[in-house]
């Protein structure tokens, strides 16, 4: 350079140029992080920055690589290129739709996603839950309550996002067909708000230890304004409620407790090691616990999944009922729901008829836990209760 032929004037041209570098860099990086580091994502990032680069796999999609962090499996990683739902297009949505639907240009047929999720959790009252909001005129119901695409079947069929469309092309023709359009439809898969199995084949989490992209940020990306129901209860009752439910009919007491006593301790072994999150998230210990039943006692740390919604999606969008309130003071906890909503009331009539037939409903419990089960899930999940009402409370008065 002209400007650097004498010594002190190259110096300063050395330094001037370090520095110019050390910018830079400091940029890029910065925007690296801005990707790859959702824990604080809001939805307010640019489309743009949330297209992730595959081939990228050493920075953008990827942690830092430690002698902690599991090995990359190549092929899973292109494998799972197609479930990569922050790549997807956003759509805009009708103006005059309630929903969020849009028309495809090619046939004019209308699309459309879900307008709420009943996110879980499994065995907390989804499926009545769901029932009594669909009995609602103004709503328009998907093909099925469960198709657990976003946690589940699109791995295992390698579907991508038409897939998931289809679930809801029954209420897209029901929404279209009507001349004011203002109906909803929503998604009642129980395993959408804990299930993230194949999180570390997803970009964004090559070689961590933890998530850093889950379900609630695909949710976030295709509908920033999605409603989320989340739903639990004691999670003691939760886990002798599902292994009745999941068990084919050869359970008994003692083995649930056997089944108890050996999940209990191998999660607070991790638990001494490592953050709840990190032992919530870990699919090698959740497989090796839950081995040879359904019944997994991870579900019912409520608290992990919830905060990693609650990061996501602003407090307002989300509404979390507790499945003892439902039962026992019906109309009110259902008017605050059809008010999430935005669905005006049912009459008292119709919720009263609903709130006689749950109460019919015969529930048969095959399996009866033993006092010392029920001690030891208590004093199991006793400080992850702690943590799911601290959570709640600060949540609704810090907007979290």
């Amino acid at each position: 350079m002209a400007c650097c032929k004498n010594g002190r004037t190259r110096r300063r041209c050395i330094l001037t140029c370090l520095a110019v570098a050390v910018v830079v860099y400091t940029c890029r990086h910065l925007m690296m992080i801005r990707v790859i580091l959702p824990d604080g994502f809001n939805g307010a990032m640019d489309e743009t920055v949330l297209v992730l680069n595959h081939s990228d796999t050493d920075s953008r999609d990827s942690c830092s690589r430690d002698s902690l962090t599991p090995d990359l499996d190549k092929e899973a990683v292109e494998k799972f290129k197609i479930h990569d739902l922050l790549r997807k297009k956003k759509h805009d949505f009708l103006p005059d739709y309630k929903n969020p639907c849009w028309r495809l240009k090619s046939t004019g047929e209308l699309n459309c996603l879900p307008y709420f999720y009943i996110a879980g959790f499994a065995k907390c009252g989804t499926t009545f839950a769901f029932q009594t909001i669909f009995s609602h005129p103004d709503t328009a119901a998907p093909a099925v309550k469960e198709s657990h695409w976003l946690s589940k079947t699109r791995f295992r069929h390698q579907s991508n996002l038409l897939a998931y469309l289809d679930v809801f092309a029954p209420a897209a023709r029901e929404i279209d067909a009507k001349q004011f359009h203002h109906q909803i439809t929503g998604d009642g898969s129980a395993s959408t708000v804990w299930r993230n199995h194949f999180w570390t084949n997803l970009p964004g989490n090559y070689y961590c230890t933890e998530p850093r992209i889950l379900i609630p940020h695909y949710v976030q990306h295709l509908n920033p304004s999605a409603r989320v129901i989340i739903m639990f209860r004691d999670p003691t009752e939760r886990m002798i409620s599902a292994y009745n439910h999941f068990d084919p009919g050869t359970g008994t007491a003692e083995h649930f407790h056997e089944c108890m006593e050996k999940q209990t301790r191998m999660y607070t072994d991790c638990f001494s090691r490592f953050s709840y999150r990190a032992c919530a998230y870990n699919e090698t210990l959740r497989k090796s616990a839950s081995r040879g039943h359904h019944c997994q006692l991870v579900t019912g740390i409520y608290h992990v999944f919830i905060r990693d919604w609650l990061t996501v999606f602003p407090r307002d969008q989300i509404l979390i009922i507790k499945m003892e309130d439902m039962r026992d003071d019906f109309y009110n906890v259902f008017a605050k729901i059809f008010k999430f909503l935005g669905l005006s009331p049912l009459p008292r009539s119709v919720m009263e008829q609903r709130e006689r037939a749950a109460k019919s409903k015969k529930r048969s419990k095959r399996v009866h836990m033993l006092d010392k089960t029920r001690q030891l899930l208590d004093d199991f999940y006793r400080a992850h209760n702690i943590q799911l009402t601290k959570l709640i409370n600060e949540s609704k008065h810090m907007g979290i």
